[in-house]
């Protein structure tokens, strides 16, 4: 049985750590600076209010590796200066992804040339501390004849992960997934678990957890179509916690309608569920936007093929989502209705109803090209979106807007400045810094003709690197601990746990039935010492009854009573 729960962190600052982040826009935080190009960042939040960060780097001038590094919420870089080595060996490492290890740290997935002309999937865990876990160089995931590529990676909920990627081990690429552990053992079958083995391509899967330490995956499919003429749709999977494809044999189709459906991208919306958007060409050369949502039992709750968030004039390509927090999406998109690339937004609620303008709300149009959004939530219901900007004609520089959950751009009209600085930046990645703002990252020109990687923070009012100040506004910490009483009590089918602690130290929280049984873990990670809470939101299979939720904080326990009314 799995429940699951939405961790608020609170962002804290202590005596003696000075904030780093620039305020500047011209000047930023770098994160690697060596020699030679730094490319295609990817970010994940460290769950303290910082962020790491993982690069293909060609420092050795030879051929790609990947690196990482770890900044906290202070902008302080605390690792290796210019990053932890992750994979250095022969050949080229390239485009890592990056997921949470439920411990501070993260395990980093890549396509890897180590073994000869065709890409393998390697693998490898860091710690929090900046020591990576795994065998030097990383692990293989999977190394099948022919080609093997464009991973992508969730974690498992038990310190491990799940990843998916396209495989050509038979000629057309079909899509393939492999469990790893929390000590790099590969849990399902060697060389991966086929998710989808349909006649023709299958390509660019997307992976998002199930909830129950399984994953649901979706990508584009061509088993329509053919090599020459393709027809690609939007299918859906389901894989277990023991390797187990749960639907129909090659995936439910998410969208299989006339024209293209491509581009897929997937988030867990609600303890059980996803949300999948892509973008559709039924209606005619251009491209437009849709969604749909599912759960876990392969259930389709909206519209057949989906629902369209945005179908105007000109194309609009490659969307990216976040959860509302009440079930639904925000998605962003970069958008040409206008003749030049635009970036829009729209939400969608639980029940497939749009919420805000016909066609999205316009994040920014400002003059020239607007393109390749980013975008996280705010944690009150709204987002936080960046994108590349050409308004200063051939440079390009990295914005971003906060629009709250009624529609309504925060930030300046057409967007924040993050970097301008000269001459250009590139593709932005963006993250959470745990307290409403964000922290951003990417590939910046600044220093001559190779590129490096710069980061900058920009709290929920849109102030540059601006946090509060360190002896002044510090909160005085708790003197003992304390396990309040969940909010509402009974409840159904959500309550509020609120503890304090006085120590910074791993802390647990723990459902119990009335026999002692052991439920599930609703919190389970390294917080600092002050006051923290988190909601938890039951699953709908939990019966009617009373239940116990214990905090565990090195051997202080204290113990609650809670109520589950439906």
């Amino acid at each position: 049985m799995k429940l699951f729960c939405c961790l608020i962190l609170p962002f804290f600052f202590f005596e003696g750590i000075l904030p780093q982040w620039s305020t500047d826009p011209n000047t930023n935080t770098p994160i690697c600076t060596a020699s030679n190009d730094q490319f295609f960042p990817a970010i994940i939040s460290d769950g303290s209010g910082g962020a790491i960060i993982t690069w293909e780097d060609f420092r050795n001038g030879n051929n790609y590796d990947v690196y990482v590094q770890r900044i906290n919420y202070a902008g302080v870089v605390l690792w290796s200066l210019d990053g932890v080595p992750i994979a250095t060996v022969t050949r080229d490492q390239s485009m890592p992804v990056i997921t949470e290890d439920g411990q501070g740290g993260a395990i980093i997935v890549w396509n890897d040339f180590r073994s000869g002309n065709y890409s393998d999937i390697y693998a490898q865990k860091i710690n929090s501390n900046g020591a990576v876990q795994w065998a030097a160089n990383g692990i293989p995931v999977c190394s099948a004849v022919n080609d093997q590529r464009n991973p992508t990676v969730v974690s498992d909920g038990s310190g491990g992960a799940i990843i998916t990627w396209q495989d050509q081990r038979d000629g057309a690429f079909d899509i393939y997934a492999q469990r790893i552990d929390a000590n790099g053992n590969s849990l399902w079958t060697s060389e991966g678990v086929v998710i989808c083995n349909a006649a023709n391509k299958q390509e660019y899967p997307q992976i998002a957890s199930d909830a129950s330490n399984g994953a649901i995956i979706t990508w584009q499919d061509n088993r329509a179509g053919t090599s020459l003429n393709p027809d690609y749709d939007i299918y859906v999977q389901r894989i277990n916690a023991n390797g187990n494809v749960q639907w129909m044999i090659n995936g439910l189709p998410v969208s299989s309608v006339n024209g293209q459906q491509v581009y897929p991208k997937i988030i867990n919306n609600n303890n059980d569920e996803v949300i999948i958007t892509w973008h559709d060409s039924r209606n005619g050369v251009d491209a437009d936007i849709y969604a749909q949502r599912l759960n876990k039992d392969g259930t389709i709750f909206w519209s057949t093929n989906g629902v369209a968030l945005c179908t105007a004039t000109g194309s609009q390509s490659f969307p990216v989502l976040v959860s509302d927090g009440g079930g639904g999406a925000i998605v962003t998109w970069q958008d040409y209705r206008s003749g030049a690339y635009d970036i829009y937004a729209q939400r969608i609620n639980i029940n497939g109803d749009i919420l805000w303008t016909t066609d999205g709300v316009p994040i920014s149009t400002e003059a020239n090209a607007q393109m390749s959004p980013d975008i996280i939530d705010d944690g009150q219901g709204g987002a936080i979106i960046t994108w590349r900007d050409y308004r200063n004609n051939s440079n390009q520089n990295i914005y971003a807007q906060l629009i709250n959950s009624n529609g309504i751009v925060q930030w300046i009209q057409n967007g924040l400045v993050i970097s301008t600085a000269d001459p250009s930046q590139y593709t932005p990645s963006i993250t959470s810094d745990g307290a409403g703002g964000a922290i951003i990252v990417w590939w910046d020109y600044r220093n001559g003709s190779t590129s490096d990687l710069f980061a900058q923070q920009v709290n929920h009012s849109g102030q540059l690197g601006v946090v509060t100040e360190v002896e002044k506004d510090a909160p005085s910490l708790p003197e003992s601990f304390r396990l309040e009483q969940n909010y509402p009590n009974p409840f159904n089918p959500s309550t509020t746990i609120g503890w304090q602690s006085p120590v910074s130290s791993w802390h647990t929280i723990k459902l119990y039935d009335l026999m002692g049984r052991e439920i599930e873990t609703i919190v389970d990670g390294y917080y600092e010492a002050g006051s923290h809470s988190t909601l938890f939101i039951v699953n709908s299979s939990l019966p009617s009854g009373v239940y116990f939720y214990q905090l565990k904080v090195g051997n202080h326990l204290q113990t609650r009573k809670m109520i589950l009314l439906k």
